[in-house]
């Protein structure tokens, strides 16, 4: 064979090759080594989309098999040729050498039940789905199973901070409020926003915030009385 392949195309080949080599004696008739090289080259040929056979230097070839010595490399590469798995090209001083595999004799029963076998499952999955989807479409059902309506999420549970957790976030923000009448406050009238009902709190570091401002603005909160401690880092150690 003097030109590279054009019948490899769609067909899995790549995997069907490797599976099929796998299967086989191979590796225990032409060497593990001689298999590896003709398993790099079907995953080459399979990125190339078999456009074009794989090239490559010997030098780069040696360096991956972990070969020091041409002699070693040659070896291998001959010995996958011998067994029919490879087609090798020579290259030049200004070409690389080119590689593809071939399915030898031996190998191409096997390779052909596979490529039957696969083309089976193949065409049965390519059915199912078909009439899957016809059929959930003319039920009107495939909307209801594929996209169902999303759930809302409700809201955490509010649970309210220890005198700590505020000690800390206070130092935090390095303002002067007073953790403990903070947290003394908001539990007596059961940690809810505002004069009378009020509203329940959700995020107490806003309601941290919102003291820390009006403290800093020299208002009076409706909220609580202005209650200062002095800052000090240690605190919170």
């Amino acid at each position: 064979m003097s030109s590279y392949p054009t019948d490899r195309t769609g067909c899995g080949y790549a995997i069907r090759y490797i599976k099929t080599l796998l299967d086989s004696d191979a590796i225990r008739n032409h060497g593990y080594e001689a298999v590896l090289l003709a398993i790099f080259i079907a995953s080459r040929e399979d990125k190339l989309h078999y456009t074009k056979p794989p090239q490559f230097w010997r030098a780069e070839l040696m360096d991956r098999f972990g070969h020091g010595s041409p002699k070693g490399f040659i070896r291998i590469r001959t010995a996958a040729v011998d067994a029919g798995l490879l087609h090798y090209v020579e290259g030049t001083r200004i070409k690389p050498g080119k590689y593809w595999t071939l399915v030898p004799d031996w190998m191409r029963p096997k390779f052909e039940a596979f490529r039957k076998r696969n083309g089976s499952n193949a065409k049965r999955s390519e059915n199912g789905t078909a009439n899957g989807t016809a059929n959930g479409t003319a039920n009107g059902t495939l909307s209801n199973t594929h996209n169902p309506t999303p759930k809302k999420k409700r809201p955490s549970a509010f649970v309210p901070p220890s005198v700590e957790d505020v000690r800390v976030y206070c130092v935090e923000r390095k303002n002067i409020i007073d953790a403990e009448h903070f947290v003394d406050h908001y539990t007596a009238n059961g940690w809810v926003q505002g004069q009378g009902k009020g509203r329940p709190i959700r995020d107490w570091k806003a309601t941290v915030r919102t003291w820390e401002k009006r403290n800093f603005a020299g208002g009076r909160s409706s909220e609580a009385p202005q209650r200062h401690e002095t800052f000090d880092p240690s605190d919170a150690l």
